[in-house]
């Protein structure tokens, strides 16, 4: 009999993909920004970005990916939850991260960047969101990754 065993990936390794896959949406993010014709994309990226950037220090720290993936407040990609526990978990400090993740999440909590709402957005510059999204990743890789 020929059993197939399988093993669960370690945390550790999913952290860094998570790291991985956030660096390669800030990239993307860093090219459309500069393209004015292609802002709903670009801003996507951005807050996709700045998820697997926390996603991958909760994960760093211990937090089991069915937690990960679970909801928060009722509400999936809820990116101020997750701050929230990346800073009770010693997340070290980035200027302006608290406001930038209010504001990205506000803005893209109804999918705004995916799908038309009808909503009016006003977002950050692009230097203010490569800014905060370059520090945080500086941060976590310091730090965990």
């Amino acid at each position: 009999m020929n059993d197939i065993i399988e093993m669960p990936q370690p945390l550790g390794l999913f952290a860094g993909q998570l790291f991985d896959r956030g660096t390669e949406y800030l990239d993307a993010f860093r090219i459309l920004s500069s393209n004015d014709l292609k802002y709903h994309p670009a801003y996507f990226l951005c807050a996709h970005s700045l998820e697997l950037f926390l996603k991958s220090y909760l994960a760093a720290s211990g937090m089991p990916k069915a937690k990960l993936r679970a909801p928060r407040n009722n509400k999936h990609h809820n990116l101020p939850a997750f701050l929230d526990e990346c800073e009770a978990m010693s997340l070290p400090i980035v200027v302006d991260l608290k406001d930038f993740t209010s504001a990205i999440y506000s803005m893209n909590q109804d999918f705004d960047f995916q799908y038309p709402t009808g909503y009016d957005l006003s977002v950050p510059e692009p230097s203010i969101c490569l800014r905060v999204l370059d520090a945080l990743r500086e941060a976590i890789s310091a730090n965990s990754v």
